[in-house]
Parts: C-alpha cells; structure tokens; sequence
C-alpha cells in the first residue's frame, strides 16, 4: 500500500489505513527533496502516538505490531520545506 502527495512547509497531513492485530508491518518515508524536513509520526484511533520520527530529513522507516486490529493513522509534518512524499505499508508475510 502506497500513499503519495505534496506537503508545504508547516503543514500537516494524515493518511487512515485499517491494520490487523498481530501482522507486522514495515512503513517506510521517502521525500523528493532531501533536504525538505518531515516529521513522521503514527498513531492509534485514540490519538495516541506509537511511533514517532522527528528528523527524517532522510527518510524515516519504522516495523509495527498493532496489538488491536483497528484504525490508525500516519501523520507527515512538513517542519521545513515543501515536497512531494510517499509513504510505503509492507505487511510481512510468513510463507
């Protein structure tokens, strides 16, 4: 699963995505311009932050277990500079 858009300085987007219980997922932060500063949290339906990445001027990436199968979000914050970003959702798949 793959979300992408452009993010000026100062603002800050949010993308909702369901996660199931126990499935271990990869996310992963990639912006156009590397110098662009984008603050990269995630947090469950409460609000309640679960991973947080406040300098991924070059990239962020982060591997998740949702001990509830719920709704969560990925919030990106454009803490300086503006780009286009995209945002990358592995589910690891045992086999």
């Amino acid at each position: 699963m793959t979300f992408s858009a452009f993010i000026e300085e100062g603002e800050e987007l949010y993308h909702e995505l369901v996660l199931d219980e126990g499935c271990k997922y990869y996310f992963s932060l990639d912006s156009e311009d590397e110098d662009a500063g984008l603050d990269f949290h995630i947090a469950d339906d409460a609000g309640n932050v679960i991973y947080q990445d406040e300098d991924s001027a070059d990239g962020a990436a982060a591997w998740f277990i949702p001990e509830t199968y719920g709704i969560y979000r990925i919030y990106i914050k454009a803490a300086s500079g503006s780009t286009d970003y995209t945002v990358t959702i592995e589910e690891e798949v045992d086999y």
